[in-house]
């Protein structure tokens, strides 16, 4: 749950070196982000255009399996005068040693991130 708040520093020693996110959509902060450099670097931009704003309302649901876990949560962020609410899903596989390797994020309504991450992302 760390990588989905400004505290990106303190889950980096539970990434692989090698771990992909994956974030879906054609906006600004779209894209696909290799290693623990990159993946905390996204972060850290995704909290800057946000102005600190991303909050996780509710944690909807988990699927816990020997190495994926799925969660659903409903979340917001507020920027370019706009708020915007939608739930993500993360889609999260770990290796033998528990690490991350995979970690991808969809967006229920994806014109509604696509429009509101553009706006920000120009700020």
């Amino acid at each position: 749950m760390g990588i989905t708040t400004n505290h990106s520093d303190d889950v980096l020693s539970l990434l692989s070196p090698d771990v992909v996110y994956t974030v879906t959509g054609r906006n600004p902060l779209a894209g696909v982000f290799h290693g623990p450099g990159e993946v905390n670097e996204y972060i850290r931009k995704l909290f800057r255009v946000t102005s600190n704003t991303i909050e996780i309302l509710k944690w909807v649901d988990w699927l816990v399996g020997e190495t994926h876990v799925a969660a659903l949560q409903f979340a917001q962020a507020q920027g370019g005068g706009a708020t915007y609410r939608n739930h993500h899903m993360f889609v999260v596989e770990t290796d033998r040693n528990a690490l991350l390797t995979d970690i991808r994020i969809l967006f229920e309504d994806q014109v509604a991130a696509d429009n509101f991450f553009t706006n920000v992302a120009r700020e």
